[in-house]
C-alpha cells in the first residue's frame, strides 16, 4: 500500500485526535479521492459511497474530542448485516492508505452530527453513515485532553491471543500475521468481538453475541469488517487470494456465525 507493508502499517496504526488547524492539501485530497474511487470492492458485494469534505459546518461538536479538524472522510452503506460489515472492510481500508501517506485519523462512531452529512451523502431511508473520520495532519503535541481520552478507552490494549483465537490457530504458519493483524485491529469501545476458529484448510470467524447498538444498527458488525479488512490485505500481501464463503454453520452458545474463509 503505497509501497509500505500493510502489516507494518497495521500495527504502527493509532488514533489521532489533535490536528493542526488546517484543511487538506489540494494533492492529498486528490489522491486520497482517487484511491477511494478505485478501491470501493469488499468481500460481502455492497455498494459503499466515501466522500472527503471540508468541515464548512461543524460535523463534530465543538464538545467533542476532536480538535483542530478541517477535513473528515465519511461514507454511507445499507443499514444491512452485509452492509456494515462491508462499511467496516472499505473505510478502513482507507484509513490504512491515509497513514501510508502521512494522513492522520481516527474513528468515530458517534459524536458527530449525522444531518449534515446526509445531506452531503444524499442519504436513502435505507441507508445509514456508521462511521466517519477527520482527515488531516498530526499536531504535533497531542492535547492533554488527546492523552486523557486514549487512556480511558484503553486503545493501545488488545486481548490475549487464546482469549479470540482456538485450536492453536497461532500455530498455523500460513495465518500467523494476518491473525496477529486482526487481533489488533480497533473496535468500538475496545471490545473486540471476534472469535476465531479453524477447521482444517478453512477459517470460521464468528461474532460475540454481546450487541452494542448504536442509532438503531449493530456498531460491532462494523468492527467485524475492519478486522476482515486487516485479515484479508495481509493475506493478500503474501501472496494467498483465498476465498470468503458464506457456509451454512449454526451459531455456537454464545458466539453469532459471520463467514469463513479459505
Amino acid at each position: 500500500m503505497n509501497n509500505k507493508k500493510v502489516f507494518d502499517l497495521i500495527s504502527e496504526r493509532k488514533s489521532v485526535r489533535t490536528y493542526e488547524d488546517k484543511p487538506l492539501s489540494d494533492k492529498d485530497k486528490k489522491t486520497m479521492t482517487d484511491f477511494i474511487s478505485a478501491n470501493l470492492d469488499n468481500p460481502f458485494y455492497n455498494k459503499i459511497e466515501i466522500i472527503i469534505t471540508e468541515e464548512d459546518e461543524k460535523i463534530v461538536p465543538s464538545y467533542g474530542f476532536i480538535k483542530g479538524a478541517r477535513s473528515y472522510m465519511a461514507g454511507k452503506t445499507l443499514n444491512t448485516k452485509d452492509g456494515l460489515l462491508a462499511y467496516g472492510y472499505v473505510f478502513e481500508k482507507m484509513i490504512l492508505y491515509c497513514m501510508s501517506i502521512g494522513i492522520s485519523t481516527c474513528w468515530l462512531g458517534g459524536s458527530f452530527k449525522k444531518n449534515i452529512l446526509s445531506k452531503k451523502l444524499r442519504l436513502k431511508t435505507d441507508e445509514i453513515i456508521p462511521a466517519v473520520s477527520p482527515v488531516g495532519y498530526a499536531k504535533e503535541k497531542r492535547s492533554m485532553r488527546d492523552k486523557a481520552v486514549r487512556a480511558l478507552a484503553k486503545s493501545h490494549k488488545r486481548k490475549a491471543f487464546n482469549e479470540l483465537f482456538y485450536d492453536k490457530v497461532d500455530d498455523n504458519p500460513v495465518f500467523k500475521d494476518a491473525f496477529e493483524a486482526l487481533r489488533l485491529a480497533p473496535s468500538a469501545a475496545n471490545k473486540q468481538p471476534w472469535v476465531v476458529i479453524t477447521d482444517d484448510e478453512t477459517v470460521h470467524f464468528y461474532k460475540k453475541k454481546n450487541e452494542l447498538k448504536k442509532d438503531g444498527f449493530d456498531i460491532q458488525l462494523v468492527d467485524m469488517g475492519i478486522a476482515f479488512c486487516h485479515f484479508d490485505l495481509v493475506m493478500k500481501e503474501k501472496g494467498f487470494e483465498g476465498k470468503w464463503m458464506k457456509l451454512n454453520k449454526a451459531d455456537e452458545k454464545d458466539i453469532e456465525y459471520i463467514i469463513g474463509y479459505g
